[in-house]
């Protein structure tokens, strides 16, 4: 299951990250502020989201409001993790339908007992209407593929991917689809200016190969094309700058990992390196 921690404690999101991990045995992707948390759930599907009430730039009220107004979001549990004690506050929380109220200083035996149930009712529902399994992390055994025309935005996102594990990158649809025809990978990021064969002709043939395992997100896609039936599992937003570009990639990253363990993990045929490119490798 797939939680996100917003807190801007680092010390606090560490705690809620290795109880989740530990005793629930969830996937944890963490952020620091009210922006940030509505930016990753617009960009995938979430389990549940533990919100801490005083955030910066957006407070844990206005995060909650935003996603009870989406469509996206209306439905995900939310808790909240606060020291606020004033009923009054409590109160217009429960109002915008909140999942559960935590108070700070966590203790792991009530935060399991309260988010434990919440889980199991998010995953019975998933297993009922067959939704797909949780969304793959690039990782030391699991590899990503980049497939974009633009040099410069291949190489700013091997860069900062390139950290968390092998990345595969071609720079035409034509040439990514060949490759991921030799050798599937669980995730392919889709940009613009492929040639041919386009973003949404070479997402629809990705799933032709009947690989249901491949999650496809599409970078700066809008998010009408991101849905069941729709070209896109997932958007990324279009951005260069390292740091932003490491925030929109936490949701399908693990940790970071050496160089050496990441060359290792290059699927067999894709080469040596990375990342890998095609174009490049093929010249």
């Amino acid at each position: 299951m797939d939680v996100l921690v917003c807190d801007d404690d680092p010390a606090a999101r560490q705690v809620a990250k290795r109880w989740l991990t530990s005793a629930l045995g969830c996937t944890v992707v963490e952020c620091e502020d009210g922006v940030q948390a509505l930016e990753l759930l617009s960009a995938r599907p979430f389990d549940l989201a533990l919100v801490d009430l005083d955030l910066p730039r957006l407070t844990g009220v206005e995060v909650v409001e935003a996603i009870r107004a989406s469509d996206l979001t209306r439905d995900l549990p939310v808790v909240i993790l606060s020291q606020e004690r004033r009923e009054a506050v409590v109160r217009t929380l429960v109002g915008l339908g909140i999942s559960s109220y935590l108070l700070k200083p966590l203790r792991e035996r009530v935060a399991v007992e309260r988010i434990g149930p919440l889980l199991a009712s998010r995953r019975a529902a998933r297993a009922a209407s067959g939704e797909p399994p949780a969304v793959p992390q690039l990782n030391a055994t699991t590899a990503a593929m980049l497939v974009d025309g633009d040099p410069s935005f291949r190489a700013d996102f091997s860069a900062v991917a390139g950290r968390y594990g092998a990345v595969v990158v071609a720079e035409s649809g034509a040439d990514a689809l060949a490759l991921f025809r030799r050798t599937p990978v669980a995730l392919v990021f889709v940009g613009d200016a492929l040639g041919i064969i386009g973003a949404e002709v070479l997402a629809r043939k990705i799933r032709d190969v009947g690989s249901r395992r491949t999650m496809i997100i599409g970078v700066g896609v809008a998010m009408d094309e991101v849905g069941p039936g729709l070209p896109f599992d997932a958007a990324l937003p279009r951005v260069a700058d390292p740091e932003a570009l490491d925030r929109a990639l936490r949701p399908y990253v693990g940790e970071p990992i050496p160089v050496r363990e990441a060359e290792a993990s290059v699927p067999e045929g894709t080469g040596t390196g990375v990342p890998v490119d095609v174009a490049t490798s093929a010249a």
